[in-house]
């Protein structure tokens, strides 16, 4: 793969030399490259890769970007049917919190990083899993990235698959396949129960924002955690009808 900067014309030129003509050429992110007084800075792996941290992803299958709302191609591989899906986060320690997610006979385990925190965006993911998409979450966790997606609906079913990126090509952690409102349930109930939580909101500061910069306002997003709820899927679990 290349990595070529300038503008569109430019770029169509440095394809042109190369032999390569291009069926289309889209805009996925614009960088801003400082020497002094910051020096050099190099864009690296998912910052390239992940369109700077705009979701969009490189499909090698088809060789072409896919947008945050669509899938990439089938991962190859035979999804494991299961009834169920368990979602479990700990208490964080020094900005790192680990969590786990096992179906059948599949589990997988990674720790966020709060330098990335991936929570806000898990309930938008869970929102248009619900909604009957197919999105992909992409979890940065500061060397490998995490995702999530979702592939090859059925009925109300859905293949939920997770990867990382820690090899040349992604590594499938779980692949399964689940009822959808299942799936959404199963996360987003046990993520609200603990991060509304006394001993996840007793490591918030110390821990999970990983602060010592003094607050003094008990209600201050320094000091206590910031909402995960969806009032859509509190709606939707509350009567899933």
């Amino acid at each position: 793969m290349m990595l070529l900067e300038g503008s569109e014309p430019e770029l169509r030129q440095a394809l042109a030399e190369a032999d390569i003509a291009p069926v289309e050429v889209r805009e996925v992110m614009t960088v801003l490259m400082r020497d002094p007084p910051a020096g050099p800075q190099e864009l690296l792996g998912p910052d390239i890769w992940s369109g700077a941290g705009h979701n969009w992803v490189f499909d090698a299958a088809v060789g072409r970007w896919r947008a945050p709302d669509e899938a990439l191609s089938p991962l190859p591989g035979n999804p494991e049917s299961v009834d169920g899906l368990s979602f479990d986060l700990e208490v964080p320690h020094i900005g790192w919190l680990p969590v786990t997610i096992a179906a059948g006979a599949q589990s997988v385990i990674f720790s966020a990083s709060t330098v990335f925190d991936p929570f806000q965006s898990l309930t938008s993911w869970l929102e248009a899993v619900a909604a009957g998409r197919a999105p992909r979450l992409l979890i940065d966790t500061e060397g490998m990235i995490v995702s999530f997606h979702i592939f090859e609906p059925q009925g109300d079913t859905v293949r939920f698959v997770v990867t990382n990126d820690a090899e040349a090509d992604d590594t499938i952690d779980l692949d399964i396949r689940i009822d959808r409102a299942t799936l959404v349930r199963a996360i987003y109930t046990r993520l609200v129960a603990f991060w509304e939580s006394p001993a996840f909101a007793a490591a918030w500061r110390s821990e999970w924002r990983y602060d010592d910069e003094p607050d003094e306002d008990p209600v201050s997003a320094t000091n206590r955690p910031y909402s995960v709820r969806s009032k859509r899927l509190d709606r939707l679990l509350a009567d899933p009808r």
